[in-house]
């Protein structure tokens, strides 16, 4: 080979090296990353990306969707679209897929899942992370902090959380005792997320309390807007007896359990990526901060280690056998090589049985009508294992009342024990039914125990400054007019003449009208003025001298000759019925309730 040959040999090799290193550049820049996410909304539920593709001329996700049922469907719309830096990226194209609104694939096998690719624009080179939103109806897809450059093991962004909160140790937690107590009671959540997330749009935020040891008392509120702040805070003010769990609602994590104090400031910090990763997400403030911890990873653990629908197609002897070494598998291996506070114990073994017995009830109803029933001896099986302890009342004892009609399974003392329980509901149902009249210092001593007796006392106390705190301001009751029937209603609307008015004919019996009453009580404004009329027939004087207490307006107790007197002169013999004022005396009459916001609207419309 001459030297000329060597020469064009040598610079041949270096482009032949050159194009090479080029390829695997290029084709680097193609490769499919796996991905990472901070947070889907709650409707956002089975759709997963397992990975992307950034190159200079798109952006591929590869997505699959997988739903814990059979038979279910999807769609992806043609709005969809990567936001990142405040740009948006709309979608050019998809594979394996129809962009369509009313194009649904349907997934029949829920293990097989269905696979498809969404292509957009290339992305700027200095994104790190980036949102996918596929519409923007309330039910749209949406995966927020997509990113394969991020790592969230460092848990930088966990310094949000205070750090003698964060790194608490809880392997020797007691179970906390049942606190009492009756107040003002805030709740601020924290949502805490390695990347910045825009909350502002997310404002479908909402708490329920959950108190089953207080069932539905009249004078209690149930549920509280919230609202979300620029620091991603969630604020809730309320009022409550005792401890007690909420659980708070919101598209960002669709709900959330935990137990809050009353008359302090409960704070809850969310880890927006460990709720999301099945990990320990949830701290908490105060002395249950190792209850709400254990509440909330130990659920979703355990919840997704029982589910396995096969079981409800086999015969009842397989199935209950089944369960039973599923569960006592599980019961065996809590600790799961680590130590185990006698707290998280407690709370994962009620927790299994708790869904053991959800298991036998809907095998029960699935197969009620055939011979492929369950048979006492079948369930008992079960319930000979069962064992609850006291001290965890209230917390964990509230899934008795779901399924009541087993207790005849337990052992004798376990079954002494649950009939105590559902003595003292009952007595509590029957107390707060007809408002606590019937109480006396010994109405309980027949339950059995120092627990239940004092409880009930303790609820008659603070169900007497529960009423003293909730009678409010502007709550008038009116002396009804000594005046001829034909005359009656002119005179109790003289007062309110140039002022809007919403008159309510209504009664203590009637449930539609209670009804009305509770939910429009939030939205009541001082624009507005309330009248309240009704009569014995439908409200005894002491019944409805209690619920007028709490509803804000001015009151007229008419008698049964003038009650039927009105109904003849306004066209009405049905209750609720309303009439609306105008400033000018103009008015519009309504039958019935319906909807809250049909009716707010019915008022909106005639201002």
């Amino acid at each position: 080979m001459t030297f000329t040959q060597c020469k064009m040999m040598r610079k041949y090799v270096i482009i032949f090296i050159v194009n090479v290193f080029a390829i695997m550049l290029y084709s680097c820049s193609r490769n499919a990353c796996r991905v990472d996410y901070v947070y889907k909304s709650a409707y956002t539920t089975g759709l997963y990306i397992d990975s992307m593709e950034r190159s200079d001329e798109f952006t591929k996700l590869f997505m699959h969707w997988q739903s814990p049922y059979d038979s279910s469907s999807f769609c992806i719309s043609p709005d969809s679209r990567l936001v990142a830096d405040s740009m948006r990226y709309n979608i050019l194209s998809a594979e394996n897929i129809e962009l369509s609104c009313d194009s649904f694939i349907v997934v029949p096998d829920k293990n097989k899942g269905y696979r498809f690719v969404l292509i957009f624009p290339p992305l700027s080179k200095d994104v790190k992370s980036f949102d996918y939103i596929e519409g923007d109806t309330y039910d749209a897809f949406r995966i927020f902090g997509i990113t394969d450059v991020l790592d969230y093991s460092k848990g930088e962004y966990l310094k949000q959380i205070p750090k003698e909160i964060l790194e608490a140790d809880y392997s020797d937690a007691d179970v906390p005792e049942y606190g009492y107590g009756i107040g003002h009671t805030t709740l601020d959540v924290h949502l805490v997320s390695p990347v910045p997330i825009d909350f502002s749009n997310e404002n479908e935020y909402e708490l329920a309390l959950l108190d089953f040891f207080i069932p539905d008392r009249p004078l209690q509120d149930r549920n509280y807007k919230g609202s979300i702040d620029s620091a991603s805070t969630v604020h809730f003010e309320f009022d409550i007896a005792g401890v007690q769990r909420v659980d708070v609602y919101c598209p960002i994590l669709n709900a959330i359990s935990l137990y809050v104090e009353p008359c302090k400031k409960n704070e809850v910090w969310i880890d927006i990526y460990s709720y999301f990763h099945d990990k320990p997400f949830l701290y908490t403030n105060g002395r249950l901060d190792a209850l709400n911890r254990i509440t909330s990873y130990e659920l979703n653990k355990y919840n997704s280690m029982l589910v396995d629908e096969s079981l409800f197609n086999v015969s009842p002897e397989v199935f209950v056998d089944s369960l039973v070494s599923k569960v006592g598998d599980m019961t065996k291996n809590i600790d799961e090589g680590r130590k185990c506070s006698d707290l998280e114990r407690l709370y994962c073994i009620d927790n299994i049985y708790s869904y053991y017995q959800w298991y036998i009830k809907r095998f029960s109803s699935l197969h009620k009508d055939s011979t492929r029933n369950i048979s006492d001896a079948d369930i008992k099986k079960f319930y000979n294992r069962v064992v609850y302890s006291d001290k965890l009342f209230p917390f964990l004892r509230y899934n008795f009342f779901y399924y009541p009609e087993y207790y005849k399974y337990l052992t004798s003392d376990e079954k002494a024990n649950l009939e105590s329980s559902l003595k003292f509901k009952a007595l509590l149902d029957s107390l707060e039914s007809d408002g606590w009249k019937s109480y006396s210092d010994t109405v309980a001593d027949n339950i059995g125990g120092d627990f239940y007796p004092n409880a009930i006392k303790y609820y008659h106390n603070q169900y007497l400054k529960w009423f003293s705190k909730k009678v409010k301001e502007g709550v008038h009751m009116m002396k009804t007019p000594d005046v001829p029937n034909e005359e009656l209603f002119s005179a109790i609307m003289k007062p309110f003449k140039g002022k809007r008015v919403l008159v309510d004919f209504w009664g203590v019996y009637c449930g539609p009208c209670n009804r009305e009453i509770m939910e429009l009580e939030p939205c009541k404004t001082d624009e507005m003025e309330y009248v309240y009329i009704t009569t014995p027939g439908w409200s005894p004087k002491e019944k409805y001298e209690q619920y007028t207490q709490l509803i804000k307006g001015y009151h007229y107790y008419v008698s049964e000759d003038q009650w039927n007197f009105l109904g003849e002169q306004l066209n009405f013999r049905g209750i609720p019925f309303n009439i609306y004022f105008k400033e000018d005396g103009s008015y519009t009459p309504r039958l019935g309730f319906g909807e809250l916001d049909d009716f707010l609207k019915f008022i909106e419309e005639r201002q």
